[in-house]
């Protein structure tokens, strides 16, 4: 069964209620006939007739109420849907401003995680040229040290070389002048 259109049951009704005043003329037609007639076969004929147009005209009631049923559920079936709908028209407006909110958080997010990138570069930077300055500082310790080293070799030959002499002077003092 196809689903009727709003306007569809409106005609629908309005023929229907057009027909229905039709068969109402013709009955009241056919009951005025019925009374003028003398002639009993006629009036069973037009009698037959008569019950035959009541008959329809019930049936025309009884199509029109399945069609006010029908309007009816399809208008509640519409309401339903309509409200559905604006629900659904609010839920997409909530999650269009969540996802607007996100996206400026996410943009924040990765402003932020440029700013520490930038950060880490200098700071990486920066250990490069510590790092640098601690090998510059590490060869120069080492040769301070070999400098040491050879001082120290320097300065205990210049002692030994001291000694020597002092015990040569001491020799030659004692020997140039005795102690008497």
């Amino acid at each position: 069964m196809s689903v009727k259109t709003r306007e569809q049951f409106k005609q629908d009704n309005v023929e229907l209620r057009t027909t229905v005043r039709q068969l109402e003329r013709e009955l009241v037609s056919l009951r005025e006939t019925i009374d003028e007639l003398e002639n009993d076969s006629e009036v069973d004929e037009l009698t037959k007739d008569l019950e035959e147009l009541e008959k329809q005209i019930a049936d025309q009631y009884h199509e029109l109420d399945q069609l006010k049923e029908e309007h009816q559920f399809q208008e509640d079936k519409s309401f339903k849907l309509e409200s559905e709908n604006e629900d659904l028209k609010s839920e997409n407006e909530d999650l269009k401003s969540e996802v607007e909110d996100l996206n400026c958080e996410l943009a924040d997010l990765q402003h932020d995680f440029e700013e520490l990138q930038a950060d880490l570069s200098e700071l990486e930077g920066s250990l490069d040229d510590k790092d640098g300055e601690l090998d510059d500082l590490r060869s120069d310790f080492s040769e301070l040290e070999n400098e040491n080293d050879r001082l120290q070799e320097d300065n205990e030959k210049l002692e030994n070389e001291i000694h020597d002499l002092k015990l040569d002077m001491s020799k030659k003092v004692s020997r140039d002048y005795p102690r008497r």
